[in-house]
C-alpha cells in the first residue's frame, strides 16, 4: 500500500504543480474553446472536458499518466490520471478500507498543500464504477480528487482552483466524471 499511497501524492504534487503553474499562466495549453476529448488507449480510458478547458500537459512516466486540462481563466486545472498497478499494490488497496485509503490520499493533499482541510468524503460511480471522493480547502485553494480501481488500473480525477474558479472547476469535474469511458484494451 506504502507505493501506492506514494502515487497517489504524485498525483497530488502534479495536480498542485499544475495549478501554481497555471496561476502563473506557464501551463501549455492547446486547442480551442470547443469540448476536449482526451483518449489513451495504452490506460484505456476517455474523457470529455467541457468547453473552456484546453489540452495541457501530458505527463507519462511509463506506468503513470498524468494529463491536465487548465482552465482559460488560469485560475483552476483538471486532471485526469491513470496508474497501472503491480500484483502486490493491486492486493494492498483490496485489503484496505476505502476510509482508510481516502485517509492517505488526503494526507498527500495536505503534504502538497499545507493546511488543507477535508470540507465532503462521498461515494459515487463513475462510469459504472465504484468510487470514492473528496473535496478540500487550503488557503484561497480548493478542489476535488476522485479515485477507483478497474482492472489493475488506479484512476484519478481531480480537480484544483482558487477561490473565483471554485463552482465552475466542482462542476466541470462532474462532467468530466459523467463522461469517463473505459475502453477496450487498457491494462
Amino acid at each position: 500500500m506504502a507505493r501506492t499511497e506514494a502515487r497517489f501524492r504524485t498525483a497530488l504534487l502534479v495536480s498542485s504543480l499544475s495549478l501554481l503553474l497555471a496561476l502563473a499562466g506557464l501551463v501549455t495549453a492547446q486547442g480551442s474553446s470547443a469540448r476536449v476529448t482526451y483518449e489513451n488507449s495504452a490506460y484505456g480510458f476517455r474523457v470529455t472536458v467541457p468547453p473552456g478547458w484546453l489540452l495541457g500537459d501530458e505527463i507519462d512516466a511509463g506506468n503513470e499518466l498524468f494529463v491536465t486540462f487548465p482552465s482559460p481563466e488560469g485560475n483552476a486545472v483538471l486532471v485526469a490520471g491513470a496508474t497501472i498497478l503491480d500484483a502486490e499494490e493491486l492486493a494492498g488497496f483490496a485489503q484496505h478500507s476505502l476510509d482508510a485509503f481516502t485517509q492517505e490520499a488526503f494526507e498527500g493533499v495536505r503534504e502538497n498543500l499545507p493546511g488543507a482541510q477535508a470540507t465532503r468524503v462521498y461515494d459515487l460511480a463513475v462510469g459504472g464504477i465504484p468510487a470514492r471522493g473528496f473535496d478540500f480547502e487550503a488557503q484561497g485553494v480548493g478542489g476535488s480528487l476522485v479515485f477507483f480501481v478497474e482492472g489493475a488500473i488506479l484512476f484519478t480525477l481531480m480537480s484544483v482552483s482558487d477561490a473565483a474558479g471554485a463552482g465552475r472547476a466542482q462542476a466541470d469535474l462532474e462532467a468530466v466524471q459523467a463522461s469517463f469511458t473505459r475502453l477496450v484494451g487498457g491494462e
